[in-house]
Order: C-alpha cells, then sequence, then structure tokens
C-alpha cells in the first residue's frame, strides 16, 4: 500500500519508479520486497526498466526463486548477467532444468549456498557445474531430489571442500557406503539431514559421529531404526550438537529425550516439551521402570 501511494505522488509530479536514485534507493529499498512474477513483469515494461532490471540483477548477491513458476527462458534472461551470487535459491521451482542452471554455476564461483531441494527436473549435469566451478560452496539443500544418487554424491565428494551444510533428506537411491566415505571427507560439517531415510541405522550414525565432531544440527526425522543407543553416540561425541529434529523416530524413548533437553539441546519431536515433562513426572512419581 505505501509502495502504491508513493508511486501515485510520482506520478503527480512527474517522476518515473526509474528516474529515483538506482543504487541508494530502488536496488536497495524497493527491488528487494517484490516476487520473482514481479520481477519478471516490470524488465517487461520499458528498455529503461530493462536496464535498470539488469543492472539491479547483476549486483545482486542473493537470488530467491523459491517455489516460483519461472521457466527456463524466464529464469535464463534474469539471471544472465549475475556474476557476484552468493546465494541462490531455486527449491520448489519444478520447471527448471539443467540448461537453465549450469550457465548461472559457471558465472558465479563465489557461490557460497545453493539450494535445489523439490527440482524433479534436474538430472545431474547442473550440480556437476557447480561442484567443478563453485569450490567455495558451504551449504547444499537437495531434498526430495529424485536424480541424486550414490553417483552424484560421490561427484560432490571428489569436488567439494568446504562444504558445513547438507540437505539431501528424501534422496532415496544413495548407499550408505557412500554416504559413509562423504561423511570421511567432510569432518567439518556443522548441519546435516537425513530425513526420511529408512536404513539409517545406529552404526551410520556412529560413524557420523566419530567424523563430524562439530555437529551442529542433526535432522534424522522419520528414521525408524535409530534407537537411543545411537543418538547417545552422537550427543556424546559431537559436543556442540544443539538442534535435533527426531520425528517420527518410534525406536527412542521419551526417557533420553527428556534428558536431552535438560542437557539444553533443542528436541524437535511429535509431542510437546510440557507433554513429555509431565508424562516423566508421573512414571517418576509412581516409582515404576519403563520405557516410553
Amino acid at each position: 500500500m505505501c509502495f502504491d501511494k508513493a508511486c501515485v505522488a510520482m506520478a503527480v509530479v512527474g517522476i518515473g519508479l526509474t528516474d529515483l536514485p538506482w543504487d541508494d534507493v530502488i536496488f536497495h529499498h524497493i527491488l528487494p520486497q517484490l516476487s520473482v512474477k514481479d520481477l519478471c513483469r516490470l524488465r517487461g515494461v520499458s528498455k529503461r526498466y530493462r536496464q535498470m532490471m539488469d543492472a539491479y540483477l547483476a549486483s545482486c548477491k542473493k537470488l530467491i526463486f523459491y517455489e516460483s513458476n519461472i521457466s527456463d527462458e524466464q529464469f535464463s534472461k534474469m539471471v544472465e548477467n549475475c556474476v557476484g551470487l552468493q546465494l541462490l535459491c531455486v527449491a520448489g521451482c519444478r520447471r527448471l532444468s539443467d540448461s537453465a542452471l549450469v550457465p548461472v554455476f559457471r558465472n558465479n564461483s563465489n557461490l557460497l549456498h545453493v539450494d535445489m531441494c523439490s527440482c524433479p527436473q534436474l538430472n545431474g549435469a547442473a550440480l556437476q557445474t557447480l561442484v567443478v566451478h563453485c569450490k567455495k560452496v558451504e551449504s547444499l539443500m537437495l531434498a526430495d531430489c529424485p536424480w541424486f544418487g550414490s553417483g552424484c554424491l560421490q561427484v560432490v565428494t571428489l569436488h567439494l571442500v568446504e562444504l558445513k551444510r547438507i540437505d539431501i533428506s528424501g534422496c532415496w537411491d544413495l548407499d550408505m557406503e557412500v554416504i559413509e566415505q562423504f561423511f570421511m571427507k567432510f569432518p567439518g560439517l556443522q548441519d546435516v539431514s537425513l530425513r526420511h531415510f529408512e536404513f539409517v541405522s545406529d552404526m551410520n550414525l556412529y560413524h557420523l559421529a566419530s567424523n563430524c565432531r562439530g555437529l551442529q544440527a542433526l535432522n534424522v526425522s522419520k528414521c525408524w531404526r535409530i534407537t537411543d543407543k545411537g543418538l547417545r553416540k552422537v550427543v556424546d561425541l559431537c559436543p556442540r550438537l544443539r538442534v535435533l529434529n527426531v520425528r517420527a523416530c518410534h525406536g527412542l524413548t521419551e526417557k533420553y529425550l527428556c534428558s536431552l533437553i535438560a542437557r539444553g539441546i533443542k528436541v524437535i519431536c511429535e509431542y510437546s516439551l510440557e507433554e513429555m515433562i509431565k508424562r516423566r513426572k508421573q512414571v517418576n512419581r509412581l516409582q515404576i521402570n519403563v520405557q516410553i
């Protein structure tokens, strides 16, 4: 509403949007507030607007296309002048293919954070370009990508060196041995998401904790094979662990999860903290030994 009023006021005095200072006003205070759809429309208004948008996009360090219905052609036009990106999010862009992403990764070697979650049209070519040309990548999000298999993870393991965060949740075509080799390559991992990996066991958690002792956040929700024993290894070997997502991990007991909460670890599960503490108090008051 404020933006609309400002546009009306500028129209009254004969000032257009492109007449405002580009760097100090438009690039920092106006364009970052617009959606991808609005940016695409704005770029098509006139030649002057296209020049302004191209200059803005060329200066961007961060572009977020989260769940955008953008096509390969639209995406390519918007990012063709980008050379200084540090963060790119195309999560949920279900129409994007590798041909649109490959040039971006070739031209932006300083990328640090890349999110390609839920991009079913990719086939791995863009990922290979990314890991070859962008050696500084620290965060790689690939959850729910059916094309991401053991071969792709081996390519990541071979080429990247600075990785601190990885999300490969729901990528079922992965071999646990390849995942363990990945853990050995990146002892500096701080945030790992293995959601919905049915084959993850206590032994795999021990391997993760033994290699990545700086772990701060772990998501093993829907990994129903893990038990208190495996999780205890992670907690004991990773003293910096602060966030633990264990939703639908039915092999874990409330008693152990309550002990983790008492140690200052944020535990995300199906039950609220109040419910778990209340049940534990009732059990302790009855002085019976049960595992819940």
